[in-house]
């Protein structure tokens, strides 16, 4: 009986290989996300750990920038990632929270950040909301689509939402005090959980769709991720997932599908086609 349900495990676990998991990286706050305490050049240091990591394994991104953080030294960082094959996408001038702004200063925020980085540009530019939140009323909200649409946008949705942002937080807070190995577990705790969240997710698509879609990662350009990054795409790789450029797995039909969610929380796009 234990040899039967052996080779049972064996088949299951061998079919789970074989199931095409797919998923985009991308970055959100570039050129550099929530880094207290870190120099410039730590974290020009860390942006190009980033870089390399993506590089060797050929893995191609869309960045997505807020304006104001983008100084005359640090607009180099944008060249880079765009010279080196990346997307560079628009996530606001001042990282805004739409739901304490009206439809047309949420708008204003996102020409000026065009003024920015607009240069970058080619034949379809993209858009992210900040902290993921469309807007707290279906005025608010379809006021929005309609100005993203009119400017010839298309909205990066996040089928795999996570709390990272809080993971690099605490990692960064924890070295702040001298305490690596706390930091070091912490670092651990973040790629278990990252594991986790993105089967959950394509579980989640799996239920609403009925077959694998290709999910988009939302991650941040954070030292956290200078840090981990390899480690993780190892183990989601080991995890059977493949990586896809983000312009290809944008393109999947799912990222058409109606919103039905108003609210103040920032999250997936699967919750909001439920």
């Amino acid at each position: 009986m234990k040899r039967i349900t052996g080779i049972v495990f064996f088949i299951i676990l061998f079919t789970g290989w074989l199931t095409s998991k797919q998923m985009a990286i991308t970055l959100d706050d570039l050129p550099f996300a929530y880094s207290p305490g870190l120099s410039e050049q730590a974290r020009f240091s860390y942006f190009y750990r980033i870089l390399d990591i993506l590089d060797q394994y050929e893995i191609q991104t869309a960045g997505f920038v807020v304006g104001e953080q983008v100084s005359p030294r640090r607009y180099q960082c944008l060249l880079d990632f765009h010279n080196r094959g990346h997307i560079i996408a628009n996530h606001t001038f001042s990282h805004p929270d739409l739901n304490n702004l009206s439809a047309g200063d949420f708008s204003e925020d996102i020409i000026k950040c065009n003024q920015v980085i607009e240069e970058f540009y080619n034949e379809v530019k993209y858009f992210r909301y900040p902290m993921l939140h469309r807007g707290n009323s279906i005025e608010k909200r379809d006021s929005v689509y309609d100005f993203l649409h009119r400017q010839g946008f298309i909205i990066a949705s996040v089928s795999i939402d996570n709390d990272e942002y809080a993971f690099n937080k605490a990692y960064l807070d924890t070295l702040t005090y001298g305490d690596t190995a706390a930091a070091d577990s912490i670092g651990e705790e973040y790629l278990a959980y990252m594991i986790s969240i993105s089967n959950y997710y394509d579980s989640l698509a799996l239920e609403l769709t009925g077959r694998e879609i290709n999910h988009i990662l939302l991650l941040h350009m954070n030292y956290l991720n200078s840090v981990y990054l390899d480690d993780l795409i190892e183990l989601l790789m080991k995890d059977g997932w493949e990586f896809l450029p983000f312009s290809e797995a944008i393109q999947d039909s799912v990222y058409l599908l109606p919103d039905n969610y108003i609210g103040t929380r920032g999250i997936s796009w699967l919750e909001r086609i439920q």
